[in-house]
């Protein structure tokens, strides 16, 4: 069990069970962007933290908290490497927003609890996966979006990071005295952990939510716009206007498309494109159900060894283990589908550069069928791609797409690792925030699963340096700009553009 909290563990103030409200410095510190980077939680100290190391992974091993007049947010640390929506047991939010012991009902303990966050539960398939929440005494289990739930990372870790909306469309306020519990459940439903209770006071204090001009869409002088979009499947064939104003908005010089329905043919793409005579289309041909294609408005080619990329042999060897139908049908197609890559050069800027769409396989936790194939599948683009710069030299590498990070960042890793052409570096990230500047997150619908960072754009450093990146959502503009733009009902899939402004580095010196 934990045991009773011991100052000299703790880093700053803290409640233990029984303790009077403390007040939580909101100007500590930058304000708070839900991306699963930790400096803006850097001036906080742990409102609790455990006395001993725990053997059961997801037992809460330390807690911070702050807050603004829009939101509550939790700094969560456990005791081993997890995925929060997917986990063999359960992690439960116990909250009391409005500090009244006399309403709520009773759970695990605590009095008064108007809210409960459930991170993984037992689904109806019997995997262990998503997020819910439930107002009580008398509500019903509900999605996470309702509440305001935003969460990073989405993959493994040992520390995440919670949002929980103040004044949420569904459910109660969150008041200026709250109280927490964290408990964590094994898999026969029993707990096995639980922090005591943690009171804080929420002072007022003004929400630092951002909305961009229309201006900030412009593109950075000189730089060359990539964008990488997973289009979800077949949206463009079934509303393609709001593609076609985002991508007007954006003003892209090259697109990576990625989760193209087979349908989609060259017409349709250059259909949705801005000045649509001015762009090149090369369609990818592997994928199977979720093709790829990028687009430039400089001229353009196949890579001759990237024009189809074989799944790799191992995928097979998942058979018979727990997956999705989907997955196992993805599996069984693989061999004559490839993957869902290719590769197209293109001439901008005096360089020569390798753009790589990718889509790998989704869902699952950082252990499981759907995670090792993720991997394969990352390593054997990966050894693609350093094989075809090896024999057909380019510049620069951009690779980007969806890489379903729900459960390790390893094919992240694996993807980038050693591909930029001079030096063999590991090509650079994009930071991608959203332009609201509260998170990073690519990927939303009403689901058991709430948004996160699911889209990635990757870019050699030796030859490309990144002015700017961003995620664009039009609800992250000034009020009006979005209907301005025609753009007051987005496109039509869960996913959202990326986009990085990509200028020429200095050529290193030898």
């Amino acid at each position: 069990m934990l045991r009773r909290c011991q100052l000299s563990l703790l880093l700053g103030a803290a409640a233990c069970a029984g303790s009077a409200p403390g007040a939580v410095d909101p100007a500590a510190g930058p304000a708070v962007r839900i991306d699963g980077e930790w400096t803006d939680w850097a001036a906080v100290g742990a409102r609790w933290q455990a006395s001993a190391v725990d053997d059961l992974p997801h037992s809460p091993a330390a807690i911070r908290i702050r807050h603004d007049d829009s939101a509550l947010y939790l700094h969560l640390t456990v005791a081993d490497t997890i995925n929060l929506q997917a986990m063999p047991g359960t992690l439960r939010l116990a909250l009391d927003g409005d500090g009244r012991t006399e309403t709520g009902a009773v759970v695990d303990g605590m009095e008064g609890v108007d809210r409960v966050v459930e991170h993984s539960y037992r689904a109806p398939n019997g995997r262990w996966q998503g997020i819910r929440v439930r107002t009580l005494p008398n509500g019903e289990w509900r999605d996470s979006y309702g509440a305001g739930f935003w969460y990073a990372p989405t993959s493994s870790d040992r520390q995440f990071e919670i949002r929980l909306a103040r004044r949420p469309a569904d459910g109660p306020p969150i008041g200026d005295r709250i109280s927490i519990r964290l408990s964590a459940l094994d898999s026969n439903g029993t707990v096995r952990r639980a922090t005591p209770v943690i009171a804080a006071a929420l002072p007022s204090a003004p929400a630092r939510v951002h909305r961009a001009a229309v201006a900030e869409l412009a593109k950075s002088p000189g730089a060359l716009r990539a964008v990488t979009w997973n289009v979800g499947d077949d949206g463009p064939l079934l509303e393609p206007e709001g593609f076609r104003r985002t991508l007007a908005a954006l003003d892209p010089d090259l697109v990576l498309f990625d989760e193209l329905n087979p349908a989609i043919d060259t017409a349709w793409l250059l259909a949705l494109l801005p000045g649509r005579d001015r762009w090149r289309v090369l369609l990818g041909t592997g994928g199977g159900r979720q093709r790829t294609a990028v687009a430039s408005i400089y001229p353009i080619a196949f890579h001759p060894a990237l024009t189809r990329v074989a799944y790799p042999d191992s995928l097979r060897h998942l058979l018979g283990l727990p997956m999705s139908r989907q997955m196992e049908a993805d599996i069984r197609g693989a061999p004559s589908d490839d993957a869902p890559t290719m590769g197209a050069v293109i001439e901008a800027m005096g360089l020569e550069i390798l753009a790589v769409p990718v889509d790998l396989i989704c869902c699952g936790g950082f252990q499981g069928a759907e995670e090792r194939a993720r991997r394969m599948t990352a390593l054997a683009l990966r050894d693609a791609v350093a094989r075809a710069i090896e024999t057909n030299p380019v510049d620069a590498v951009v690779i980007g797409g969806d890489l379903n990070l729900v459960g390790s960042r390893r094919p992240l890793e694996v993807l980038r690792r050693g591909l930029d052409p001079i030096g063999r570096a590991d090509l650079a990230l994009a930071p991608a925030p959203r332009l609201d500047r509260a998170s990073n997150a690519t990927w939303f619908a009403p689901t058991p699963f709430p948004p996160g960072r699911l889209d990635f754009l990757l870019v050699s450093p030796s030859r490309l340096a990144i002015a700017r990146s961003f995620t664009f959502h039009p609800d992250d503009l000034v009020p009006g700009a979005a209907a301005a733009l025609g753009l007051d009902r987005p496109a039509r899939t869960d996913h959202l553009p990326v986009v990085a402004d990509l200028i020429r580095s200095p050529m290193p010196a030898r």
